[in-house]
């Protein structure tokens, strides 16, 4: 057969099941997209984190985003000229355009003489002998292009042809009182028997943008003690006294940062490093001391520890995919297994049917790989619009970008899609058309050892995975190295493992479970039921594929749904415990103009007059309650002394205010706040501090508080203990304790500093309501507030991205598992409508046929969603403790506390299952129009 003769069968092939393969390859390009999006989307999210990084820097620095610095330190027997500083400059941006991979797109290059004195000539009748200045002759590249004359000569106009001709800020003119026209001698520093070198004020300078990118840093800084000249003339004066050539030389570039991708970070990190490796070899004490290595190690990181989670978490989708695209391949191979059997009895070899369908599978993936790459760009850039789980919202769109793709994940996406689709054509070669017959005729047993042995490893691989998990603990998003040693794989694959083997069992169970039923049955008087339950007793494992997608996909839900409700309980949590309240600040009071004529804003004696029920009283706000924190200290019976911070509340208010979880103490909140009423001057300990220090309830304890400067001795009765407060976080060697604020006030007799918490009604803006404060004659101070936070830390890209992909995987497995149902049933009724004809024929009424096949598949259906509902909270319950979504992987303040999302199941389940009943009456709708006799006569071929 030629090769011609191949593509046409396969063309024939393609267009006979048109259906199937159009479907086929939507799977296939979904599990290119899959491949494509994650790395797109962690690159652009990396990407971004880094410029917001660099920019910060930036900003500090007044540098732009990827600027490099290099210097050295010439010597007397190492000699730098300035020619062989131009020599370099040209040198080192030759080598950044070569090993980084980026045009340098500015160069700022310097070179300054050594230190020299700078004196009055001897014939000035000023003349001491006393040095004016410590200063440094210096050239610049291009400096008269940035700067303009403010008195004197024009920079490079000789002034007097027999003296250095200098120009300098007007500032150090002022500082040490010069002039222009005036002359000077330069002394070189480390030679004081050298002839000094006569110099002469040519001009006064300024900077015409001080702002420039030219300038390397603010110029009126960097050249705040410098006299600057021109080449020549530093090359007349100044290199014939000083052997080194030049003191400090250093050059500064700028790469276009417009071109720079993170995938090629690793690149631009070896580049800077080997080129630092060159200037410290051929450079005098050579160094490179600024690039942006840092933000580009952070950038690389984050992307790695993005991609990995997410394709952690991913791979349930793919695994879906791969199975989804091997049943629809093996479901076109069983359509076309009696024409490949007769082909092979024929003549035909196995190698030609592999080739035939290596060309169907070479023009589908023609088709799929370029609309899987622009979708998985598309599905990037959906999932920056994520704000929780099947929950999106508008925002700046990331920037995503064709050269993010990995392509190494492509080709496995596409060799995985080749295989899924040549092992069924491989097997289904084997078979003659006397052999398909034989194989058609008999009946499948069960399962084979070697599948069950298969089994039983894949669930304690499973087992394993999930005592590593439990070994190691939480998992952040970020705290995630792929080069630690304890970074096994298995453990991010952990929940993926337990949702794919508890289907399996569960679709391996229902078979098994399905055979009592057809016992069960003969007790039925129903025909209909009777036959309904026969059908699934005998042929119960034919269901295994459809209740494996069903318990997967809803399984997958339930876990992804439970997971991002946990991550955002826990985030709002983490948040409350950190501020406390809705609001926070420390009250202050404008004080008195100081020396320097300046408004101070401190807290004193007038802040604190103001009671809380004053600040409840504003527009906005629910309630308010005084909180002080102060340092103290106790000395135990055994002489040691103990450092402690003591937190003094108002027990009547607090809780109006306060976030305070069930499970921070064992007593409740008013419990603890009504034991503070009765026993004024109780004390509430830390739990493990109280154990440890051996104080029980009861105890009487003194401590030395710090109040205004002065430690005062105040008495305390032990009334309870906590283990979590919040905005207490554990430190060493100190140690909170929760007292009255007014038995404090009480027993000192005053006032003293605090801070005022604030309980906002729902939708007040903070802003307004910090502006009343400021009404008041109240400066709030080192303000906090919640909300802000809470939107801040939602919009965090890395819990974007996760969330995106969680809600996206879902929907791509629901539309997938419906769409295998809806392809496995089709196939399997066209199968069966020979064996309902003839049913039909003996006596069966047609809608009890319906009512028999709806039996076996309400009962499929509900099995598939009660099993897959209890795997999905199963998985939640054993696998939401370990992956807080957090950025840190240390013991999580407050405890992180998983939830089952059972509003999300409960929806879940009932969109599921109306959707799969509409497939199912679809389906059914079909079997009513068959006509019983053209089924009789075609028989069972398709």
């Amino acid at each position: 057969m030629k090769g011609t003769a191949f593509l046409g069968v396969a063309l024939k092939r393609l267009r006979n099941k048109a259906f199937l393969n159009i479907v086929l390859i939507l799977a296939m390009a979904l599990t290119v997209g899959v491949m494509v999006c994650i790395p797109a989307f962690s690159g652009a999210v990396s990407m971004r984190i880094m410029q917001q990084e660099l920019a910060e820097k930036t900003k500090e620095l007044n540098r732009p985003p990827f600027s490099v610095r290099y210097y050295c330190l010439p010597r007397s027997r190492q000699p730098i000229t300035l020619d062989d500083a131009d020599y370099t400059r040209d040198w080192l941006a030759d080598m950044l355009e070569r090993e980084v991979g980026l045009p340098v797109t500015m160069i700022y290059a310097q070179s300054e003489s050594p230190t020299l004195h700078m004196r009055p000539t001897q014939d000035d009748i000023h003349y001491t002998g006393t040095d004016l200045a410590t200063t440094q002759v210096v050239v610049t590249d291009d400096f008269a292009d940035y700067i303009q004359i403010v008195e004197g000569n024009d920079f490079g106009e000789v002034m007097d042809p027999n003296a250095l001709n200098v120009w300098i800020l007007p500032s150090l003119a002022n500082s040490i009182g010069i002039n222009v026209g005036e002359y000077y001698e330069l002394a070189y520093f480390f030679s004081a028997n050298e002839t000094p070198t006569r110099i002469i004020i040519a001009g006064f300078w300024e900077p015409l943008d001080e702002a420039d990118a030219f300038w390397y840093r603010n110029p009126n800084e960097l050249f705040r003690q410098a006299l600057s000249t021109t080449n020549d003339q530093y090359n007349q004066f100044i290199l014939p006294i000083a052997p080194e050539g030049t003191g400090f030389d250093f050059w500064y570039y700028v790469l276009d940062d417009s071109r720079m991708t993170l995938d090629k970070a690793q690149q631009y990190l070896d580049g800077l490093a080997l080129i630092e490796e060159e200037v410290i070899t051929r450079l005098p004490s050579g160094k490179m001391d600024y690039a942006p290595t840092d933000e580009l190690l952070s950038g690389q990181e984050r992307k790695s520890s993005l991609s990995v989670f997410l394709l952690g978490f991913s791979v349930p989708l793919v695994g879906i995919l791969i199975l989804f695209i091997a049943a629809i391949s093996t479901m076109v191979v069983r359509f076309q297994a009696q024409e490949t059997a007769v082909l092979v009895s024929r003549g035909t070899s196995r190698t030609q049917i592999i080739w035939i369908t290596l060309i169907e599978t070479l023009i589908v993936l023609v088709i799929a790989v370029p609309l899987g790459i622009l979708l998985g760009l598309l599905l990037a850039r959906l999932l920056g619009y994520s704000q929780g789980f099947m929950a999106f919202i508008q925002r700046d769109p990331l920037q995503v970008h064709l050269a993010s793709v990995n392509w190494e994940l492509v080709a496995a996406a596409v060799g995985i899609n080749l295989l899924a689709r040549i092992i069924p054509s491989f097997i289904s070669a084997n078979y003659s058309i006397v052999a398909f017959e034989q194989s058609t005729a008999r009946r499948k047993g069960l399962k084979n050892v070697g599948k069950i042995l298969g089994m039983l490893f894949i669930t304690l691989v499973t087992a394993y995975a999930y005592r590593q998990l439990v070994q190691r603990g939480m998992i952040g998003i970020t705290g995630w190295q792929s080069d630690d040693p304890l970074a096994d794989p298995l453990l991010l694959l952990a929940p993926t493992l337990f949702l794919f083997v508890a289907p399996l069992w569960a679709s391996e169970l229902f078979a098994l479970l399905m055979r009592p039923l057809a016992l069960l049955g003969k007790g039925f008087k129903s025909i209909t039921a009777y036959l309904g339950c026969l059908s699934l007793g005998r042929e119960g494992g034919q269901y295994r594929t459809p209740i494996y997608l069903l318990v997967l996909c809803m399984g997958l839900g339930v876990f992804y749904a439970s997971l991002a409700m946990s991550a955002d309980i826990w985030l709002e949590d983490r948040l409350q415990y950190q501020v406390g309240a809705d609001l926070t600040f420390e009250p202050g009071i404008e004080e008195e103009e100081d020396s320097e004529g300046s408004l101070g804003i401190t807290q004193s004696d007038m802040a604190w007059l103001f009671p809380a029920s004053d600040y409840a009283a504003l527009e906005g706000v629910e309630s308010a309650s005084r909180v002080g924190q102060y340092t103290a200290s106790t000395t135990l019976v055994t002489g040691d002394r103990v450092n402690l911070e003591i937190m003094a509340v108002e027990r009547y208010t607090l809780p109006s205010v306060i976030y305070f979880r069930d499970d921070y103490a064992e007593q409740s909140l008013g419990e603890m706040m009504n034991a503070l009423a009765i026993q004024s001057d109780g004390v509430i300990l830390p739990s493990e501090p109280a154990e440890l220090l051996g104080l029980e309830e009861g105890d009487e304890i003194t401590i030395n508080v710090l109040i205004d400067d002065f430690y005062i001795e105040i008495p305390f009765t032990i009334i309870g203990t906590y283990d979590y407060w919040p905005t207490v976080y554990p430190e060493d060697n100190s140690y909170t304790l929760i007292a009255s604020l007014d038995y404090m006030i009480m027993i000192t007799g005053g006032e003293f500093p605090h801070n005022i918490w604030l309980d906002l009604e729902p939708g007040a803006d903070p802003e307004t309501v910090l502006a009343e404060v400021r009404a008041m004659g109240i400066e709030p101070l080192k303000a906090k507030e919640l909300n802000s936070l809470l939107v801040e830390d939602k919009d965090r890209l890395e819990r974007v991205g996760l969330f995106g992909l969680f809600s996206i995987s879902f929907i791509a497995s629901a539309v997938l598992a419906g769409g295998g149902l809806l392809i496995y049933n089709t196939a399997s009724m066209a199968g069966r409508t020979y064996r309902f004809a003839v049913l039909q024929a003996m006596g069966l009424k047609r809608r009890e046929v319906v009512a028999m096949v709806s039996i076996e598949y309400v009962i499929t259906l509900l099995y598939g969603m009660l099993v897959g509902a209890f795997v999905g909270i199963a998985g939640a319950t054993l696998y939401v403790p370990y992956f807080p979504l957090s950025e840190g992987t240390t013991l999580p303040i407050p405890p992180f506390t998983p939830y089952v999302d059972w509003s999300a199941t409960t929806w879940m389940a009932v969109i599921m299952a109306v959707s799969l009943l509409a497939i199912e009456g679809f389906i059914l709708y079909r079997l009513i129009k068959t006509r019983v006799f053209e089924a009789l006569r075609l028989g069972t071929r398709e």
